[in-house]
């Protein structure tokens, strides 16, 4: 879940406004783990730690998408603090790790038990 709101915000506020990715389905989906993140985590959030590191735009920009200022998106993912705090208590407590969000390729983790 933590993955997909990443890529989301990325896509939807990190792209020049004309190639950014808006629609319903985005703001459902946002709204969706907005209220997920709500019932499961009101009261344990209030977490006094900084917040994960702003995803890596490089796969956006290996594909040529059009950027925003990095400046920009920092602000996007700051205003975001409190529900990337929520994502990242929820891997912890998954028994995952936040660089498990980061990676690119999830499928070819150490962890992947289809591989065995």
């Amino acid at each position: 879940m933590a993955r997909l709101d990443e890529a989301l915000t990325l896509l939807a506020f990190g792209l020049k406004p004309d190639a950014r990715l808006q629609s319903y389905s985005v703001a459902n989906l946002q709204e969706v783990i907005k209220q997920y993140l709500y019932r499961v985590q009101s009261k344990a959030c209030k977490v006094e730690s900084e917040a994960p590191p702003m995803p890596s735009t490089g796969p956006l920009e290996d594909r040529q998408l059009p950027l925003i200022k990095t400046e920009e998106i920092e602000e996007t993912f700051n205003s975001l603090r409190y529900r990337r705090l929520c994502l990242r208590k929820l891997v912890l407590e998954g028994g995952w790790e936040w660089s498990e969000v980061e990676r690119e390729n999830p499928e070819n983790s150490e962890g992947d038990k289809s591989q065995d």
